[in-house]
Protein backbone atom coordinates (compact mmCIF):
# COMPACT_ATOMS: atom_id res chain seq x y z
CA UNK A 1 0.00 0.00 0.00
CA UNK A 2 1.47 3.35 -0.98
CA UNK A 3 1.78 6.40 1.25
CA UNK A 4 -1.17 8.23 -0.29
CA UNK A 5 -3.48 5.29 0.31
CA UNK A 6 -2.29 5.01 3.91
CA UNK A 7 -2.88 8.69 4.52
CA UNK A 8 -6.32 8.53 2.95
CA UNK A 9 -7.29 5.56 5.12
CA UNK A 10 -5.93 7.37 8.16
CA UNK A 11 -7.98 10.48 7.44
CA UNK A 12 -11.12 8.42 6.83
CA UNK A 13 -10.56 6.44 10.02
CA UNK A 14 -10.01 9.59 12.06
CA UNK A 15 -13.14 11.13 10.57
CA UNK A 16 -15.19 8.08 11.49
CA UNK A 17 -13.83 8.05 15.05
CA UNK A 18 -14.56 11.77 15.38
CA UNK A 19 -18.11 11.33 14.11
CA UNK A 20 -18.79 8.49 16.54
CA UNK A 21 -17.30 10.44 19.44
CA UNK A 22 -19.38 13.48 18.51
CA UNK A 23 -22.54 11.43 18.47
CA UNK A 24 -21.78 9.69 21.75
CA UNK A 25 -20.93 12.89 23.61
CA UNK A 26 -23.66 15.06 22.07
CA UNK A 27 -26.04 16.75 24.49
CA UNK A 28 -29.10 15.00 23.01
CA UNK A 29 -30.89 12.22 24.86
CA UNK A 30 -29.79 8.69 24.07
CA UNK A 31 -33.23 7.86 22.70
CA UNK A 32 -33.06 10.79 20.27
CA UNK A 33 -29.51 9.92 19.24
CA UNK A 34 -30.43 6.29 18.56
CA UNK A 35 -33.40 7.42 16.47
CA UNK A 36 -31.14 9.69 14.42
CA UNK A 37 -28.63 6.88 13.93
CA UNK A 38 -31.39 4.53 12.82
CA UNK A 39 -32.67 7.08 10.31
CA UNK A 40 -29.19 7.75 8.96
CA UNK A 41 -28.48 4.03 8.64
CA UNK A 42 -31.72 3.50 6.70
CA UNK A 43 -30.88 6.43 4.42
CA UNK A 44 -27.39 5.08 3.81
CA UNK A 45 -28.83 1.65 3.04
CA UNK A 46 -31.30 3.14 0.56
CA UNK A 47 -28.59 5.16 -1.15
CA UNK A 48 -26.33 2.10 -1.35
CA UNK A 49 -29.09 0.01 -2.93
CA UNK A 50 -29.84 2.80 -5.40
CA UNK A 51 -26.17 3.12 -6.34
CA UNK A 52 -25.82 -0.63 -6.81
CA UNK A 53 -28.94 -0.73 -9.01
CA UNK A 54 -27.58 2.10 -11.15
CA UNK A 55 -24.22 0.39 -11.44
CA UNK A 56 -25.92 -2.86 -12.37
CA UNK A 57 -27.98 -1.16 -15.07
CA UNK A 58 -24.87 0.50 -16.52
CA UNK A 59 -23.04 -2.83 -16.55
CA UNK A 60 -25.98 -4.55 -18.30
CA UNK A 61 -26.16 -1.75 -20.85
CA UNK A 62 -22.44 -1.96 -21.61
CA UNK A 63 -22.60 -5.74 -21.80
CA UNK A 64 -25.49 -5.56 -24.29
CA UNK A 65 -23.63 -2.93 -26.34
CA UNK A 66 -20.49 -5.05 -26.47
CA UNK A 67 -22.30 -8.31 -27.18
CA UNK A 68 -24.16 -6.76 -30.13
Amino acid sequence: MNTTAKRTLGVLGATAVGAVAGILFAPAKGKDTRAKLRTQAKNAQSKSKESMNQLSEKAKSKYNTISN
